[in-house]
């Protein structure tokens, strides 16, 4: 997350897991079979490069959520109850912003672009 390979926006994702759940995740989804260890570190090393790619945080909820219950810190009953409340809480914020009037604000820009006899306000407020 650190070095934005697994997007941190998610992080729950993860702690929900135990130990072994996140080794499984990691070999099975991620390494291609590496060592966990082994691939963060060179998944690590190549970010510090500045080459390093993203995983989609939908990919990363996939591969965290389709686990046998052992793999799991609590019970499938707590997992699907804290899940429910994230996804409320996601809903209750608007998914299109309002739409935003510029016409004012570009009507005074032209004006002062027009009538402003200091140049760096009419450079400025060209539109």
């Amino acid at each position: 997350m650190d070095v934005e390979v697994i997007p941190s926006s998610n992080p729950y994702a993860w702690l929900r897991l135990t130990s072994e759940g996140m080794r499984k995740v990691l070999e099975d989804n991620f390494t291609d079979g590496e060592n966990a260890e082994i691939w963060v570190q060179r998944i690590c090393t190549a970010a510090q490069q500045g080459e390093y790619f993203r995983f989609p945080i939908k990919f990363i909820e996939a591969t965290t959520d389709a686990l046998p219950s052992e793999f799991y810190r609590e019970g499938e009953d707590l997992r699907s109850v804290k899940r429910d409340i994230g996804q409320r809480r996601g809903k209750a914020q608007p998914k299109v912003k309002p739409k935003v009037d510029y016409t004012p604000a570009l009507r005074n820009l032209t004006r002062v672009s027009r009538k402003s006899s200091e140049p760096v306000l009419r450079a400025a407020a060209c539109p």
